[in-house]
């Protein structure tokens, strides 16, 4: 079975600790939340949200940030209020994206791979995104065959929590493919062309996924039967470059919903499949970016294969940052 990586509360409470940043950044005393002798700003929720994330070494999740937090700026609110935490979760929220003037659809888009991507192209379109042997790939140009691609995993079915098998050797089309599954809303599952074939086709007999990303020239030992869509041969020249909208996808994209899919290497008994929300994964990359900032100034060489999760920041972190890969 494959396990997740995100439990089943609110995805509001993945929201909050950005949205409450963004607002004590703007309006530090605004009040975020209010109860009968208990007045707290975003300016002093967001320095415990802070204090408590460096103090743990950047190791928790919102889930379990926020309650402290809460729990330490205002003892028993959430024994107080009906609906509990994620009321007041929910109430913050709202306020905050009021504030910013963000609605509730487009919001979440913040937490998400694809959120994070598309803030970059719009900062930086021409500066250089991709670098493969001779090639080199603006951001709006990559982000141009990733829309155009994604419109068509869409019409074959792909949305939030969809796996798609992406088996391709290190190329363009393996980047394109790869942020084209997270754009169309679906979680990529890393096939390995050079695995045996009995791995492989127990990793997809567990992942299930939709159909298999690969080209005409690589030679993966899939199983007969397996529905394959060539990202070198494919025409998609008919969809559009543009931006996907929210709804063009089968339902909105979330925080919680699945980014990945990565299988152990199985070296102390069978593989296990990980599936990764997008929350944490960009939890992840803004501890590193904190930590070790990416400028635009920056070359990040990608050497990790993408059957390891090591890989996963190499590939989405410099691309989030405005630096090429």
């Amino acid at each position: 079975m494959v396990s997740g990586g995100s439990n089943s509360q609110s995805a509001a409470i993945g929201d909050l600790p950005g949205l409450v940043a963004r607002v004590a950044e703007a309006d530090s005393d605004r009040t975020a939340l209010e109860l009968t002798g208990t007045t707290v700003s975003y300016g002093t929720l967001h320095q415990e949200l802070s204090n408590l994330d460096t103090a743990m070494g950047g190791v928790l999740g919102a889930d379990a940030l926020v309650p402290l937090a809460l729990s330490t700026v205002a003892p028993g609110a959430a024994e107080s209020v009906d609906g509990g935490l994620d009321t007041i979760v929910d109430r913050i929220v709202d306020d905050a994206r009021e504030r910013l003037g963000e609605s509730s659809r487009t919001a979440p888009a913040a937490h998400t791979l694809p959120g994070r991507f598309r803030a970059q192209v719009e900062r930086t379109p021409d500066a250089t995104a991709l670098v493969f042997e001779d090639e080199v790939i603006t951001y709006a140009e990559f982000d141009g065959r990733v829309n155009r691609l994604a419109r068509r995993l869409v019409d074959l079915g792909v949305g939030p929590d969809v796996r798609v098998g992406l088996s391709l050797s290190r190329s363009r089309d393996l980047l394109v493919a790869m942020y084209a599954i997270v754009e169309a809303g679906g979680a990529y599952v890393p096939i390995d062309p050079t695995h045996p074939a009995d791995r492989i086709a127990y990793v997809l007999d567990l992942s299930r996924p939709l159909a298999v990303l690969t080209a005409s020239s690589e030679n993966t030992a899939l199983p007969s039967g397996t529905t394959t869509l060539f990202v070198d041969t494919e025409d998609i020249s008919a969809y559009s470059p543009e931006p996907l909208t929210v709804t063009e996808r089968a339902t909105p994209l979330r925080p919680d919903n699945i980014a990945y899919v990565i299988f152990t290497s199985g070296s102390t008994g069978r593989p296990k499949g990980v599936a990764v929300s997008h929350e944490a994964i960009v939890a992840n990359l803004d501890w590193r970016q904190n930590s070790y900032p990416l400028t635009q100034d920056d070359v990040v060489l990608q050497k990790t294969p993408f059957t390891f999760d090591v890989s996963v920041w190499e590939f989405f972190w410099p691309l989030q940052a405005g630096a090429s890969l």
